[in-house]
């Protein structure tokens, strides 16, 4: 069915340090470059085309993200679940034949569902790219070196969650009201995410965010931008 989830899970990526997402993707990415024809991952994977241009989507099938020493790959979608079911295997040996061992990996599917409650929910997000503007970025910049939750950044914040769960909605085809429940919103503190070394270019995240929402949000939802990138996944707290 169109509103399939799946999450890959590899386990012990590394034996010494903690790896993030951009370590893990590129990681993959090297081992693709170098594989052999057929043995190639699509590079919608990686949220390029054929032609090796970035994706615009909005709703990106996959998203390559790690916790600790754990890799994960999402697909959104039936289409992306079958692909990651049928391609697993090259991931983990990827990974196998970079770390020059076994790996051990896990894999968790399930169907979407969205659904109005009269009793809010709580949910935590652990780091959300929230900011992508430098215009606005200079309206907030006092409250954000600050380390201020003002009204004005939480409603940005909110506004941001509400976008990404109706995005994904509309995606998976699955009826959610634009107007439903959401606030209460609370972070640990800002950080920025460069994007563009070159460029100096920055995106502005918010880190342990916490919310509450009468809606019962089943499945793999990211929000916020570089949802490709694993930031913004939504989980129940």
């Amino acid at each position: 069915m169109a509103s399939q989830w799946m999450q890959l899970s590899i386990n012990k990526i590394n034996d010494k340090e903690m790896v993030y997402g951009t370590k893990f993707r590129k990681i993959l990415a090297k081992q693709n470059d170098i594989a052999q024809a057929g043995e190639k991952l699509d590079p919608i994977l990686f949220n390029y085309t054929e032609a090796g241009f970035p994706r615009t989507e909005q709703i990106p099938e996959f998203r390559i993200s790690s916790t600790g020493k754990t890799g994960k790959i999402f697909a959104v979608g039936s289409d992306a679940v079958q692909y990651l079911e049928s391609n697993g295997h090259k991931i983990s040996r990827f990974i196998a034949n970079y770390l020059g061992r076994p790996v051990t990996e896990h894999r968790q599917r399930g169907e979407y569902f969205f659904y109005e409650t009269n009793q809010l929910r709580e949910y935590k997000i652990a780091s959300m790219v929230f900011m992508n503007s430098a215009k606005m970025y200079k309206t907030h910049k006092k409250d954000l070196i600050q380390q201020k939750l003002t009204f004005a950044l939480a409603q940005v914040i909110e506004q941001k969650i509400r976008d990404g769960i109706l995005l994904h909605a509309q995606y998976l085809n699955l009826p959610v009201e634009p107007d439903f429940t959401l606030g209460d919103i609370n972070i640990k503190k800002y950080i920025p995410i460069k994007i563009n070394s070159r460029a100096n270019r920055y995106k502005i995240a918010a880190l342990d965010v916490t919310f509450r929402a009468g809606l019962n949000i089943g499945g793999i939802v990211h929000v916020g931008h570089l949802k490709n990138k694993g930031y913004g996944l939504i989980e129940k707290a």
